[in-house]
């Protein structure tokens, strides 16, 4: 869970202090090529290994598979500038275990049950859920 932890502000990171435009470049290679890319693969890698039956370790639901779903959504949700929201498709584990959480009848009756309002100012975590949650 650790790793997780550590990949928002590994993104964060990247291209801090930068011109915008600048800022936004770096963060697309970081993620896409470079040492996030290899973070991403790591865990991807890990999943694979220690998950089954698409969850993060083990068999069974636990914290770390809500906290993948969380967690990569919000790297993808536009809070990054320069992180597009395909930046996981690449990853099946990954995003296996993000469509078992969006699958859960909890996770789909919380996002059903947003106000509008709410669901204007999450519209592009929302969107970057609904990618893996279909």
């Amino acid at each position: 869970m650790d790793a997780l932890d550590s990949l928002t502000s590994d993104v964060n990171e990247v291209g801090r202090g930068l011109e915008p435009a600048k800022k936004e470049a770096a963060r697309n290679e970081a993620v896409t090529i470079g040492k996030v890319f290899d973070s991403i693969t790591k865990l991807n890698d890990f999943i694979k290994k220690h998950g089954t039956n698409r969850h993060v370790v083990g068999d069974l639901l636990t914290v770390a598979d809500f906290l993948l779903a969380v967690l990569v959504s919000f790297i993808v949700s536009g809070w990054f500038d320069g992180v597009p929201t395909t930046a996981f498709t690449p990853f099946s584990e990954i995003c296996a275990v993000r469509k078992t959480v969006g699958a859960l009848e909890t996770t789909k009756k919380y996002y059903a049950g947003l106000s509008e309002a709410d669901k204007v100012k999450y519209s592009k975590l929302l969107l970057a859920m609904d990618q893996d949650f279909e």
